[in-house]
């Protein structure tokens, strides 16, 4: 079974509320981010060997901070982190460990305007960075990808859905034995819903 909940949280400013502006103008700045849960329950059968039971619970946060160069189009900074923890039993024997990895990279995002309340976009983001397995560290690269529907409240507020691809490729270079000098693939797809603060740096005339 899997639960995966993907919820958007931003900071804030009391301010905001009254600041009027465009929301994809040149010149404004889009700030946000995501906050996801996942537990997943698997059972993996190995021929004559019996079975292994896995429980995972998994919290991924990813701030980002945007800037529009141009009308519609806006290039940011994602800094994705995860953080799972992992208990697995065999053959009687129970064994328990933490993921954690965090990266940094640009991102992207158009805006393709339905109205003056609805747009869509597509959107993806590149990011490098580490994942640490107890005392381990192994380098991981993260690229996702994926396309939006935008909802504006106000000149601040957009309440947004988004459907995207996410791979994580993570290189086993601290890993002793037969591991070491391998990588794995995490790809999987994913929904988010959530809110995001527009602001910019002059009103509208």
């Amino acid at each position: 079974m899997k639960i995966n909940v993907t919820l958007q949280f931003l900071l804030c400013f009391c301010f905001m509320a009254s600041v009027s502006f465009g929301q994809t103008d040149k010149g404004s700045f889009l700030l946000g981010g995501s906050i996801g849960f996942a537990h997943n329950n698997t059972t993996t059968y190995i021929t004559n060997s019996g079975s292994t039971e896995t429980r995972s619970f998994t919290i991924d946060a990813q701030p980002s901070i945007s800037y529009f160069i141009i009308d519609r189009l806006a290039v940011g900074l994602i800094t994705p982190y995860s953080y799972s923890k992992i208990k697995s039993k065999y053959a009687g024997s129970e064994s328990t460990s933490t993921d954690k990895s965090y990266s940094v990279g640009p991102a992207v995002r158009y805006y393709f305007p339905l109205g003056s309340e609805w747009a869509i976009f597509p959107e993806a983001s590149y990011s490098y960075g580490w994942t640490w397995n107890n005392d381990l560290t192994n380098k991981t690269r993260v690229f996702q990808g994926g396309v939006g529907l935008v909802y504006f409240l106000n000149q601040s507020v957009g309440v947004e859905g988004r459907a995207f691809y996410r791979n994580a490729h993570t290189n086993y270079e601290d890993v002793p034995g037969a591991y070491r000098g391998r990588s794995s693939d995490e790809p999987n797809f994913n929904f988010s819903l959530g809110v995001q603060i527009y602001f910019a740096g002059k009103a509208n005339p």
